[in-house]
C-alpha cells in the first residue's frame, strides 16, 4: 500500500528486489560504544564557551546518545589576568545543582561538574553555567573581560543503542554517514543522494558530520562492512515495483537503512528522513509519498526573533553593549541593503552623568543618540549592502560618562526588543562577488550538473554542496539536471567537471592547459575597461585542481565550477583539503581557489562585483568587497588551521 504524507503505515511486503536474496549476511561483530567521552562540538555545541563579564550565566544544550546517561562535564576555564579566581555554578530550572571553586594555575582553572541529576528530554539535556569571578584590582568594572571554557567534554555511562525502528535510525550524535548507490546511479538516485546529504548536513551542521558516497559492491544491495562508532549507513536501490524505506537488521550492530524506488518515489523516501513525520515511523518498513519540496523560509521582512536572534540584553558599569548577529542567508536572494527599525529600553542616567548610544557595523557608525529620561529606543537606520557579509553583527553600545566608582556606581542596562523589524532591499544582482555570494546565491534551490555522472562525480557534488551548506543554517535544496540544460539555464548551478573536459563551455575566470594557467580580471582593469588576462607559463606539466564561483552575466546567476586539467585526483585533493575543516569554507571570500600538486591551496580575487542595475536598491550601492586585486600578482594563501572557535550561543533544537 502506498501512503501519503497524511499517514504512515507499515508495508508487509518482504524484501525481494529482482530476485536478490534476503539480507541476512553476518557482518564482523561491532558492539555499541561503551562509556563514550565526547567533545562539546561533537555534541552540537561550540569548541569554546565564552563568559563575557565578571558575573554571567550561559545556557547550554548537550545531545545524549541513546542508551547512555550523561555523567560529567569537564574542561578548563581560561581566565584573563584581571581575574584571580571565582566560582562556577551549575543550574537547572533555577536550582543550583553544584558549585565549584575556580583554582587558577597559569590562567587555567580545571572544571568538573556532575550531570547525572539533569533529566534527558528529547535526546538532550539543557542546563546553565553561572560564573562569578574574583577581580584582581579595584577598577575592574571599566572593562569586563571574557573568560572561556576550553576543551569541554562530556563523559557518558552505558552503551549506545542500535536502532530498532526507522524513527530511531538517526542518533542525536552522529559523526559520519555513508550513502551507498549503484555503480552507475540514475538521475533519481543522484537526486535522492543529494537530498539526503544536504538535509542531514543541515540537521547535523553544528557537529561537522562527515558524509561519504560509495558504490555498492557488484551483485549486492548491502554495505560491505558494518558501521563504525557513531556512523550510519544508507543504501539506495532503484526499483520500479517497490518504493519503500526499510530498516535492515533492526537492533543489530550492522543495522542500515534501505531506500528503494524510482523518480519521485525514491525522492519521497529521501525527504522522509528529515521530515517532521519521521518520529511516527515506528516500524521497520514504511512507504513515503507526496512529500513535495521543502518551502523556502527566506524573507524580505522579519523580526529579530523570526531571524533566530535572541539574548538581546546586557548590563554592566559605565559601558555595555548588545550584539545583533544577522545571517544573510535568512533573507531573500539577493540583499542590497537593510532597513532596521530598532526598539528597546535602557537605564536612564542619573542627573550628574550623561551618555551616548551608538549603533555600528564594524568601524561604520550607522546611528547615534544621547539617552534621556524616557529610557526608550525607537530608531530607524540603513545598513548598506557592502557591510553585509555572510554573517554581520550590528553592535548597539551604551556608554556612560561622569563620576564612576566600581562597587558604588549604578550599573546601566540595555535591552533590545526581539520584535524589532529588519527589512531587506531585494536586488536581482549580488552586491558581493565570488564565494562571498554563497550560500545566499543558492537559495531557494540550486541545480547540480555532472560531466560524467559516476559515483565519484556524485561524491564530489556532495562535497561541494555540503561545504556550502556548512555556511548556513538554512537548507540548500539541490536538484540534478543534465549538463547541456545547465549550461544555458538561468538557475544557479554547481558544475562538476573533474577532468576539465567541458569547462570551456562555461564562463570562467580560470583556464588551464598542460603548462599554462590563465586568469581573467574584469571591471576597470584599464582605460578601455576591457578584460585583462594574466598568463603563467611553466616549464613542466601544471597539475592543478580548482573551484570557482563565477558570475554568469549572460544568465544572471552565480555558478560554482569544480574542475582540473585532466587530473580528477587533483580536484579530489582540493575538496578533501576544504572538507577537512569547515573553517576553510568560511574563509573562501575570493573568486577562485587553486591547488597545484600537493601545495597549499591559493585563493584568487579577480573581480570587484557584478555590474549593478541603476535601480537595484533603495539604498545607494557602494563599492564592492574591496579594491580590485589583479590575480596572480596578488594572492591570498589559505593556510592550514584549526576550525575557528565559535562563542557558544543557546543551541536551537535540531
Amino acid at each position: 500500500m502506498i501512503f501519503s504524507k497524511s499517514s504512515l503505515v507499515k508495508t508487509a511486503t518482504a524484501l525481494s528486489l529482482a530476485g536478490t536474496v534476503m539480507l541476512a549476511s553476518i557482518f564482523p561483530a561491532h558492539a555499541g560504544t561503551t562509556d563514550p567521552e565526547l567533545s562539546l562540538s561533537e555534541l552540537g555545541g561550540a569548541e569554546a564557551i565564552g563568559f563575557p563579564g565578571r558575573t554571567v550565566e550561559v545556557s547550554l544544550g548537550v545531545r545524549v546518545p541513546a542508551g547512555t546517561t550523561p555523567e560529567t562535564l569537564t574542561g578548563n576555564l581560561q581566565l584573563p589576568s584581571e581575574y584571580s579566581g571565582g566560582i562556577l555554578e551549575l543550574y537547572k530550572d533555577g536550582r543550583i545543582l553544584k558549585t565549584i571553586p575556580l583554582t587558577v594555575k597559569d590562567n587555567l582553572a580545571p572544571v568538573s561538574l556532575p550531570l547525572k541529576d539533569i533529566p534527558v528530554e528529547d535526546g538532550r539535556i539543557d542546563f546553565s553555567l553561572r560564573a562569578v569571578m574574583d577581580v584582581a584590582g579595584d577598577q575592574w568594572c571599566f572593562k569586563e573581560t571574557e573568560s572561556t571554557l576550553l576543551d569541554g567534554k562530556v563523559k557518558f555511562s552505558g552503551t549506545t543503542a542500535n536502532p530498532t525502528v526507522i524513527a530511531d535510525f538517526f542518533p542525536s550524535v552522529m559523526r559520519s554517514l555513508t550513502i551507498y548507490t549503484p555503480e552507475n546511479p540514475s538521475d533519481s538516485t543522484k537526486e535522492a543522494t543529494l537530498e539526503i546529504a544536504s538535509s542531514l548536513g543541515s540537521t547535523y551542521r553544528t557537529s561537522n558530520i562527515d558524509i561519504d558516497v560509495k558504490a555498492l559492491p557488484e551483485g549486492t544491495v548491502e554495505p560491505p562492512t558494518a558501521p563504525g562508532d557513531f556512523e550510519r549507513q544508507i543504501v539506495l536501490v532503484e526499483s520500479e515495483e517497490d518504493a519503500k524505506t526499510e530498516l535492515i537488521n533492526a537492533g543489530a550492530d550492522n543495522a542500515f537503512l534501505m531506500l528503494s524506488g524510482v523518480g519521485e518515489q525514491l525522492y519521497d523516501q529521501a525527504r522522509l528522513l528529515t521530515d517532521a513525520m519521521l518520529p511516527l515511523a515506528v516500524e521497520t518498513e514504511v512507504t513515503a509519498a507526496g512529500f513535495g519540496d521543502i518551502p523556502n523560509l527566506a524573507t524580505d521582512v522579519a523580526t529579530l526573533s523570526e531571524l533566530g536572534i535572541v539574548n538581546l540584553h546586557s548590563e554592566s558599569v559605565a559601558r555595555t553593549s548588545v550584539a545583533i548577529g544577522i545571517e544573510r542567508s535568512r533573507l531573500r536572494t539577493y540583499s542590497a541593503g537593510l532597513q532596521v527599525h530598532l526598539t528597546g529600553t535602557y537605564t536612564p542616567q542619573p542627573a550628574q552623568n550623561s551618555g551616548q548610544i551608538t549603533i555600528s557595523v564594524g568601524d561604520t557608525v550607522l546611528d547615534s543618540f544621547t539617552p534621556d529620561e524616557t529610557g526608550t529606543i525607537n530608531r530607524e537606520f540603513e545598513v548598506s549592502g557592502e557591510l553585509l557579509g555572510r554573517y554581520s553583527e550590528i553592535i548597539v553600545e551604551y556608554k556612560s560618562t561622569g563620576e564612576i566608582s566600581c562597587g558604588q556606581t549604578q550599573p546601566i542596562g540595555l535591552n533590545i526588543d526581539s520584535e524589532s523589524l529588519v527589512s531587506s532591499h531585494h536586488t536581482d544582482t549580488p552586491i558581493l562577488s565570488g564565494f562571498s555570494t554563497l550560500p545566499q546565491a543558492f537559495q531557494p534551490s540550486v541545480d547540480v550538473a555532472l560531466s560524467e555522472g559516476t559515483v565519484a562525480d556524485l561524491g564530489r557534488a556532495v562535497d561541494v554542496v555540503m561545504g556550502i551548506q556548512s555556511l548556513s543554517s538554512q537548507r540548500i535544496r539541490p536538484h540534478v539536471v543534465g549538463w547541456d540544460e545547465a549550461v544555458v539555464s538561468q538557475n544557479p548551478t554547481v558544475f562538476i567537471d573533474a577532468n576539465g573536459e567541458k569547462s570551456d563551455q562555461l564562463p570562467s575566470y580560470l583556464k588551464q592547459s598542460d603548462s599554462t594557467l590563465e586568469v581573467t580580471s574584469k571591471n576597470e582593469q584599464n582605460a578601455e575597461n576591457a578584460e585583462l588576462t594574466r598568463v603563467l607559463q611553466t616549464n613542466g606539466s601544471l597539475v592543478a585542481g580548482a573551484l570557482q564561483a563565477v558570475w554568469d552575466a549572460e544568465n544572471s546567476r552565480i555558478i560554482v565550477v569544480a574542475s582540473s586539467q585532466n587530473n580528477a585526483r587533483q580536484l579530489d585533493g582540493l575538496l578533501a583539503w576544504l572538507d577537512a575543516d569547515n573553517a576553510r569554507w568560511t574563509q573562501l571570500t575570493g573568486d577562485v581557489i587553486v591547488q597545484v600538486r600537493d601545495r597549499e591551496p591559493v585563493q584568487l580575487s579577480t573581480v570587484e562585483k557584478p555590474d549593478q542595475p541603476i535601480n537595484a536598491s533603495k539604498v545607494g550601492l557602494a563599492v564592492g568587497i574591496g579594491v580590485l586585486i589583479v590575480a596572480i600578482i596578488t594572492v591570498v594563501s589559505i593556510w592550514l588551521s584549526r576550525r575557528a572557535k565559535a562563542i557558544q550561543t543557546p543551541e536551537q533544537s535540531q
